[in-house]
């Protein structure tokens, strides 16, 4: 039986700070019906708001630790809200192109159009074509007619590896579309850079080749800003194993360095930036729009070839002179270490320092680059790593796959890429749909909702919730961070109010004062609206949406 909770508007009026103090939260929430999940369709993203009704996207539940949207069968599910969490209409779609196969690429909304993206072999010409249909938002199915948007002259297979990834600027007016083009052993890398409006219009494209053999590139990650030039972050290699892959290690020593690509006057200008590892191991290296539209690359970098963190890697190009303005690399893991530990704990770290033993954070992944109005910057990372075991007590062998989402560090950066304070955020996930956190930007503070453990809860309250056991002991969270470091913590909801968890993946910030919250378990749904607060007037630095 369909079980539904009645609609109703909470106002919370505690805040649980480390000093214990009662005020009022900067936000209200309206928690949506209760509903069954139909046929594992889960939600997957906030596609569109008008300020009054809300698309979402669903899938069949299909999670990964990026945050990757994949349509397992080709087929996806919208479905329409209004301004009271009431549902108003729900349509799936199984996409078909009549004698081919096709995959989904993404469903997203380019400006206040919504698109399906796919890519499938033409049955004639046996080409293979990267195509759109707009949505209808009313009926919510795609309608007739298809704009092509790249066709590649390739009659071989491409289902070994996927060609498109597809990009949206910030402002979410354009599209870039990065595609891999085919190409033979031993040959260069060529891609193709194509930039395209909200009527899937081609406004410019430009064809690269990298004087790089193929095998020792690879594209890192791609950036289009409101203006329509590109960056593209790639990792050169110096050499392969013996089985024709590129090395990561060679001598002790990384066997790679990297390259910032800009593109520049629709692709007609293209300025090219190296950036030597200096005898460090690079990972998570990512780039975003600063202030200004500054282009701003970052990443961790560790000592001893792993996915560990020891300092933060920074450069930032100057938009106007185009010229690199910063270069850095700044220790972070030990004051990240410190952070929330007891004065005996932090002597055992200086200790290791002064014997000259590496100190370094495990497993550190960058979630979010933060840009701030006064040319600084945040970094959101998480601690993450999966564990596969096998079985084969039975005869048969069987794999389980555990994922691990441990600890969040806030990082916060002056305009020279220096470190000025660092936030601890505790907690141990093990589950991949509930795992991980969701980000809203609101003016000078950042809000993190995320499945926490109560005791991990920054409070001053008594030591009851290390006693509670079970599903009872889990809350959904809004972790307050401001522009100093201050940091307030909000029970959205305990575990025995809705029995649901919240989820990261299927959440969005909609707008600048509005966030959408997605919370299932194991079969029930429900949709969370956060309004926050209009941000003051205020003479100091802000968050800007990266």
């Amino acid at each position: 039986m369909k079980r539904i909770f009645q609609l109703f508007f909470i106002f919370i009026s505690l805040s649980y700070s480390s000093h214990a103090q009662q005020e009022k939260t900067p936000f209200e929430v309206r928690i949506g019906a209760t509903d069954k999940m139909r046929k594992g369709m889960r939600q997957k993203e906030v596609l569109g708001y008008d300020g009054q009704n809300i698309i979402v996207l669903k899938t069949v539940a299909d999670f990964n630790f990026s945050g990757e949207i994949k349509f397992p069968y080709d087929k996806f599910e919208l479905t329409k809200f209004d301004s009271q969490l009431k549902s108003l209409k729900s349509e799936t779609t199984r996409l078909k192109v009549q004698g081919s196969r096709l995959t989904i690429e993404k469903v997203t909304q380019v400006n206040n159009n919504i698109y399906v993206i796919y890519s499938y072999q033409d049955s004639g010409s046996k080409n293979w074509k990267l195509a759109a249909k707009k949505i209808n938002k009313k009926s919510l199915v795609p309608e007739s007619g298809e704009s092509t948007i790249i066709e590649l002259d390739y009659d071989g297979d491409l289902s070994y590896y996927d060609p498109f990834i597809i990009k949206k600027s910030t402002d979410n007016k354009q599209l870039l579309v990065y595609t891999e083009l085919p190409y033979k052993k031993d040959e260069k890398e060529n891609f193709s850079l194509q930039v395209i409006d909200s009527e899937m219009q081609q406004l410019w494209r430009k064809d690269v080749t990298i004087p790089v053999e193929s095998a020792l590139f690879s594209t890192e990650d791609l950036l289009l800003d409101n203006y329509g030039n590109v960056q593209l972050l790639g990792k050169i290699y110096d050499s392969k194993n013996w089985t024709g892959r590129a090395k990561e290690k060679k001598d002790g020593e990384a066997n790679y360095n990297f390259q910032l690509y800009s593109f520049y006057q629709q692709g007609k200008t293209q300025i090219d930036y190296p950036i030597e590892v200096e005898g460090k191991f690079f990972n998570n290296m990512n780039i975003t729009v600063g202030d200004n539209e500054n282009v701003i690359c970052t990443g961790f970098y560790s000592e001893d070839a792993s996915l560990s963190a020891k300092g933060l890697f920074y450069l930032k190009v100057n938009a106007k002179t185009k010229q690199i303005e910063t270069k850095s690399f700044e220790d972070v893991a030990v004051i990240a270490a410190k952070e929330g530990k007891s004065n005996d704990a932090q002597q055992r770290i200086d200790n290791k320092v002064e014997k000259d033993k590496s100190v370094e954070l495990d497993y550190l992944y960058i979630g979010d680059v933060i840009p701030k109005s006064d040319g600084g910057f945040t970094i959101i990372a998480e601690s993450y790593y999966n564990n596969t075991m096998m079985d084969n007590s039975q005869g048969l062998t069987t794999t389980a796959t555990s994922h691990h989402f441990g600890d969040i560090y806030v990082f916060n950066f002056n305009a020279e890429g220096s470190l000025d304070w660092v936030r601890k955020i505790q907690k141990d996930q093990k589950e991949l749909e509930h795992g991980s956190y969701d980000l809203a930007i609101v003016g000078s503070k950042l809000f993190l909702g995320l499945k926490m453990d109560m005791k991990d809860l920054q409070t001053e309250r008594d030591d009851s919730n290390k006693a509670i056991m079970g599903r009872k002991r889990f809350c959904t969270s809004i972790i307050e961070i401001d522009m100093n470091g201050k940091r307030t913590d909000h029970i959205l909801y305990k575990w025995q109010d809705l029995k649901l968890f919240f989820v990261p993946n299927g959440s969005s910030q909609a707008s600048s004062t509005e966030w959408f919250l997605y919370n299932f378990y194991p079969n029930d749904e429900a949709l969370i609206k956060v309004k926050f607060k209009a941000p003051t007037q205020s003479t100091g630095p802000v968050f800007l949406k990266p």
